[in-house]
């Protein structure tokens, strides 16, 4: 019986860690598409002597930039 116990709790924990996943890739879906609109509402975001002040992606850490790139 514990060993069924075992296996239910891992597998409960790695759903619970896919889910964690799961919601933050829909986040930044959700993030990547404000920047895409934003991207093709300009040239170049980061050109010197842009204003860059409602850049959204200068809000993101690297992180969260490269899972937008993969998105995209």
């Amino acid at each position: 019986m514990s060993g069924q116990l075992n296996r239910y709790l891992a597998q409960r924990d790695r759903l619970s860690k896919e889910l964690e996943s799961l919601k933050k890739v829909e986040s930044m879906g959700s993030v990547c598409n404000s920047l895409i609109q934003y991207t093709q509402s300009i040239t170049d975001p980061l050109v010197p002597g842009t204003d860059n002040s409602n850049n959204p992606w200068l809000n993101l850490d690297e992180e969260e930039q490269g899972c937008c790139c993969v998105l995209m």
